[in-house]
């Protein structure tokens, strides 16, 4: 039994939540999506650059048919983004709106899940016996390969390009109580890069996708939180059937944070997978 949920937070700085999450079955297939929109996008209007709609428009890309079933090819991004045109067009908005990143994963079996990320944030997956392992995406100038940049015509993708520059990628496993183990982070040059990586992972219990909001958490003093003790958190699911995510984020979000002192200033969206309970 697979179950599918999620959740998406408005941040403590922020005046309208540009994250939207997704979770559910669609013909069998197991899904969880998530898109985080750009605050900075340029737009000629006052107010909100509506990347909270490109967002939902990508996620809502994402979860068709033919994208859910065709995710670990090469037309998902593709096809995702023609959908997604679509819609914009359809609400009179301007391609940057589009400027999001978009987050999948759908289960094959019991046993695997696909998953798909363009631009930041976090996959982070639990093992049997309490490890965690996740990797997290940060791009140079603060500027994530959006699927709209991949999209841009070739001047404006290679501006891109030598404005972002690098890719650094940060991986960590760690257990519940034992302390931080395996950190690397590595640095990738983006022009040699084709496309955004599919990792497929075995033997979990579950997998998370989340927003790079999971890692803008700050104590009482104002000080950042490690991203390891905020998914250490997270992870301390009880039971993994129905609404998971929805009862552990509450509970934590609700509870944990309020007696910790602890805010997330940014958005923040979460949706995932669970394979079986601990």
């Amino acid at each position: 039994m697979i179950s599918s949920d999620a959740l998406f937070r408005m941040g403590s700085t922020h005046t309208i939540c540009q994250d939207y999450a997704l979770a559910g079955t669609r013909d069998g297939i197991p899904f969880a999506i998530l898109s985080d929109g750009c605050s900075g996008s340029p737009t000629g209007e006052p107010g909100s650059p509506f990347t909270d709609w490109g967002a939902r428009f990508l996620v809502r890309a994402a979860t068709g048919s033919y994208e859910l079933s065709n995710l670990a090819n090469g037309h998902f991004p593709e096809s995702v983004m023609s959908q997604a045109c679509g819609m914009l067009r359809a609400a009179g908005l301007g391609r940057t709106a589009l400027d999001a990143t978009l987050l999948a994963a759908v289960a094959d079996s019991d046993e695997w899940v696909r998953t798909y990320q363009a631009g930041d944030g976090v996959i982070a997956v639990g093992e049997p016996g309490g490890c965690i392992r996740y990797t997290s995406l940060h791009f140079g100038a603060n500027m994530p390969l959006y699927l709209s940049y991949r999209f841009a015509s070739a001047d404006e993708y290679t501006q891109y390009l030598q404005e972002a520059k690098t890719l650094e990628v940060t991986r960590n496993v760690f257990k519940h109580g034992d302390g931080w183990a395996g950190r690397c982070v590595e640095s990738f040059d983006l022009a040699n890069i084709e496309d955004v990586r599919i990792r497929v992972f075995a033997g979990h219990t579950t997998v998370l996708l989340m927003s790079d909001g999971v890692e803008s958490f700050i104590d009482r003093n104002g000080q950042p939180v490690p991203l390891e003790s905020v998914l250490e958190q997270i992870f301390a699911f009880k039971q993994l059937g129905g609404p998971f995510l929805q009862r552990r984020c509450q509970m934590f979000l609700k509870r944990f944070c309020a007696e910790h002192g602890w805010t997330h200033t940014d958005d923040f969206s979460i949706a995932g997978l669970a394979m079986a309970d601990p």
